[in-house]
């Protein structure tokens, strides 16, 4: 039983919550590490500042499917500052359906855990993701979520502020499946040049699907927006548009 490794912000188990979760643990560098992870809902992982993975496979309260991550390309010798991002969806669509908030996680080196989630974690309510919206995109996808970029506090990297110790989830399960599929590969970017720009504008009072479907999108060539021969320079908008695509 691994019930209480699984911990939370808080026992509310309210929907649409975001999370930020803070360990360490000793290694060295050449071996080899393993992670265990599983949330109920969604999660990116970083290790010393660098993201790793992201991606929970779909969750069920009688069906919880873990994923294990190689850190060993990241680790290195000394304290090693692992940070998880978590997303307890806590609504109903195709991938999720679950009532409680949890998050399990252990790292291990040559079949030994050296670290686990527990009440020693330190989690805070994210202060970049906003919580507790519940505007779901579709039955399909479920929630969309917000991200604020200049409420980062560097957090990923270094300090504590405003983190508090975990508490013991409610989540009770006996086995944690593996995951029964490969993840996609994010690969670096490929060279790209812009060759055309569009603007939209929101539509407001509406769902996302209905947005998506009604929002007015225009494009036009790169080089009607700029005063030079080689694209590659930021075109401007027009003040009243929603943002450029």
């Amino acid at each position: 039983m691994m019930q209480n490794n699984w911990i939370w912000l808080n026992k509310e188990n309210r929907k649409d919550e975001h999370g930020d979760f803070l360990d360490f643990f000793l290694a060295e560098a050449g071996k080899k590490y393993l992670l265990d992870i599983s949330v109920s809902g969604d999660y990116i992982v970083y290790l010393n500042g660098e993201k790793i993975s992201y991606g929970q496979y779909r969750d069920y309260e009688h069906y919880k499917v873990k994923d294990t991550i190689d850190l060993s390309k990241w680790v290195k010798t000394g304290e090693n500052r692992l940070c998880i991002r978590a997303w307890h969806t806590g609504g109903l669509s195709f991938t999720n359906a679950i009532k409680h908030a949890g998050l399990f996680f252990a790292v291990s080196c040559a079949g030994e855990r050296i670290l686990t989630s527990g009440e020693n974690t330190l989690c805070r309510l994210s202060r970049d993701y906003a919580s507790y919206r519940e505007i779901a995109i579709t039955p399909q996808l479920g929630y969309d979520y917000r991200y604020d970029a200049t409420a980062y506090d560097g957090w990923l990297k270094e300090g504590s502020n405003g983190f508090d110790k975990a508490v013991l989830s409610d989540i009770r399960v006996e086995r944690l499946y593996p995951r029964p599929n490969q993840k996609l590969l994010e690969l670096p970017f490929l060279e790209a040049t812009l060759i055309q720009q569009g603007i939209f504008y929101f539509t407001s009072g509406e769902k996302p699907s209905q947005k998506m479907m009604r929002s007015a999108l225009a494009y036009r060539n790169a080089q009607d927006l700029i005063c030079e021969k080689e694209v590659g320079y930021s075109a401007q908008t027009e003040e009243d548009c929603d943002g450029i695509y």
